[in-house]
Parts: C-alpha cells; structure tokens; sequence
C-alpha cells in the first residue's frame, strides 16, 4: 500500500501541471482519461482515500461532468 501511496503522492504534486500542459485544442488524452479511471477506482473498490489529494478530486470532479464519464457507471463484476 505504501508504493501505491507514493503514486497517488506524486501525481498530486504533478497533475495540475501536467495537465496545464496539454494541448487546448484537443477533444480528449489517452492522460485524463487513466487518470479519471485510477482516482475514481480506487474509491469505488475502497483501496486507498482519495480525501488527502484535493488537486486529483479536483480533476475528477471537473472531468465526471463529460457526457461519457457520467453514463459510464462502475459496477461489481459478479
């Protein structure tokens, strides 16, 4: 648990510029997308908070409003 905390650590420190420096003009990165997935993920499986990285909740929050991210609903694999 600890390396996946040392991940989730440094993409909190490095996203919002990361982010910053994609281009304006796209529709969508391969980026946003894995990152919206590994955030929200570990919150619905309940392996690690995501409450101590407000610049990750922050993403996802904004990126859950895309038409695609919000009908696209996790559900548990039986």
């Amino acid at each position: 648990m600890k390396s996946l905390s040392n991940v989730m650590s440094w993409l909190e420190k490095n996203t919002t510029r990361t982010l910053a420096l994609l281009p304006e003009d796209r529709d969508l990165s391969y980026l946003e997308v894995t990152l919206f997935c590994l955030v929200t993920h570990l919150e619905f499986r309940k392996l690690l908070s995501t409450k101590p990285y407000p610049a990750l909740n922050r993403f996802c929050e904004q990126f859950a409003t895309r038409p695609s991210a919000h009908e696209t609903n996790y559900r548990f694999d039986n």
